[in-house]
């Protein structure tokens, strides 16, 4: 065999001596020695907790400032609406809330065996506390004071004024334990006389 042979037979030999001189063994995988393989592979690092409390406390006071503005937006309705009701519409609404207690006021007097004329003399003064009290929530709303708590103390002492000029004026044509009474009756029928007005 002619010598050129033999170089050429040799060659890739030879190539392949140089190439694990110099690499070494051929890895596994992608060229990567076990060892190696294990320390360059990707970490996945859990997400930092800090970073998860701080999205949380984002996320609500984003939640805080809809809220916010949603409440700023239903008390300029609730102001628009308050502004539209005059006196003589808040005497008619409460004319509606005296009727609709008005079974209830009858029976309870009738078992204290009042007198008509006392009786109605006690119905005119429960009108008249009951259409002051409507006339300061919607003063109180029409102003905007729902969202301003020194605005809401204001409105509770002026409420707790009129209910305690009005109980004076009871307490001369009623007794103690009548009172007491009327008080406890006021309490259960007032919730549903409060959809009636403004609030």
């Amino acid at each position: 065999m002619k010598p050129l042979t033999y170089c050429f037979l040799a060659l890739p030999l030879l190539c392949i001596i140089f190439y694990f001189a110099f690499h070494g063994e051929e890895p596994r995988g992608k060229g990567v020695s076990p060892e190696k393989s294990l320390t360059q592979q990707p970490i996945y690092h859990q997400p930092d907790k800090r970073q998860i409390v701080e999205e949380k406390l984002a996320a609500l006071r984003l939640k805080e400032s809809q809220f916010r503005q949603q409440a700023i937006e239903h008390e300029k309705t609730m102001a628009k609406l308050a502004g539209q009701i005059t006196p003589e519409i808040q005497k008619k609404l409460t004319d509606g809330v005296i009727r609709g207690r008005l079974p209830h006021y009858k029976e309870l007097f009738e078992s204290w065996k009042l007198t008509p004329l006392v009786a109605d003399k006690v119905v005119s003064i429960i009108h008249e506390r009951e259409y002051q009290l409507a006339t300061e929530r919607t003063r109180h709303t029409k102003t905007g004071g729902n969202g301003d708590t020194n605005r809401l103390y204001e409105k509770m002492a002026n409420d707790a004024l009129i209910s305690g000029r009005h109980q004076d004026l009871l307490s001369e044509i009623l007794t103690q334990e009548q009172r007491a009474e009327l008080t406890q009756l006021d309490q259960k029928l007032r919730r549903p006389a409060k959809s009636k007005s403004i609030d």
